[in-house]
């Protein structure tokens, strides 16, 4: 079995050097014709540009970096193309999905000893596939964080800590709620004082929250969970998630759902900011998804 490991330079806290140094650690225990590529890309373009160079000369792309990277890689393979995941970003949230733990060689040995298994995708707004998204909330924490850490000249706001800033601020007096309706299979529902809307195939958010525990991987249904609760509640969930699971908000499941709002609202893919929009529209791509764990 030949591995290539495409890794992101921009992923996580760590530098290039010491990423550099754990891959090679990495390569040595996967064996002599393991790739190493990636760490010297300078944008988007030339990280996907870069899988679809090794894609060619191994039988599974490990991804390297958080899920933005894993989404990078997603949507650059060919259906047939075999990824495996080591987590190297902020959030991780698949790595709690598929239970990896925080040393790279037990992960490389979960990944050697593994199966390889068909995963569902989301595709979203008819343009990209994922393995969770959402709207409303989540993107506008998103947006806050950047610019926390943009504004940050001291360098302290890192991991967990921009997350928890942003969305005590928006949660709390920030975030302008809307109305909104959902078709989910053709059930309409409308509701008021919307707050966020998930999409997913994984129960995780980054950093281990639980936030929707029914959600598989691979059984054929978006998992949808709808939020629209006071600021009570909705910190009572957030610390639930953490502990133990999610237990508010209103849970679906379906093949199709479309969202439209009467304010624009962000949309996050991946824990990544990608447009703000009135309408969404998702459906379920079943095992289009090759994966070793």
């Amino acid at each position: 079995m030949k591995y290539g490991i495409i890794a992101n330079p921009c992923s996580g806290t760590l530098s290039i050097d010491k990423k550099n140094n754990i891959l090679k650690q990495a390569a040595k225990f996967l064996g002599d014709e393991c790739i190493i590529a990636g760490l010297d890309t300078k944008s988007a373009k030339e990280f996907c540009d870069c899988v679809k160079d090794i894609e060619n000369n191994v039988d599974i792309i490990i991804g390297c970096g958080g899920d933005g990277t894993i989404c990078d890689i997603i949507n650059t393979i060919r259906p047939e193309t075999t990824i495996a995941y080591l987590p190297f970003g902020t959030g991780n949230a698949l790595k709690y999905t598929l239970h990896l733990s925080g040393s790279v060689i037990k992960n490389l040995n979960q990944i050697k000893n593994g199966k390889t298994r068909y995963a569902d995708l989301i595709l979203c707004d008819a343009e990209k596939k994922a393995l969770f998204a959402s709207v409303g909330l989540d993107g506008h924490i998103l947006k806050l964080r950047e610019q926390y850490i943009r504004e940050d000249k001291s360098n302290r706001l890192k991991g967990l800590l921009p997350y928890i800033k942003a969305t005590a601020k928006s949660i709390t007096k920030d975030y302008v709620r809307s109305n909104v309706e959902i078709n989910i299979d053709g059930e309409i529902i409308n509701v008021p004082d919307f707050l966020s809307i998930i999409v997913t195939k994984i129960p995780y958010y980054g950093f281990g929250l639980n936030i929707v525990p029914d959600a598989k991987i691979s059984d054929g249904n978006i998992h949808i969970l709808y939020l629209n609760s006071g600021i009570l509640k909705i910190c009572y969930g957030i610390a639930a998630s953490f502990l133990y699971k999610n237990k508010i908000g209103e849970y679906k499941r379906a093949e199709k759902i479309s969202i439209k709002t009467n304010i624009d609202l962000y949309l996050q893919i991946h824990g990544t900011l990608e447009k703000k929009n009135n309408y969404f529209q998702f459906e379920i791509l079943p095992d289009k998804l090759k994966m070793r764990y």
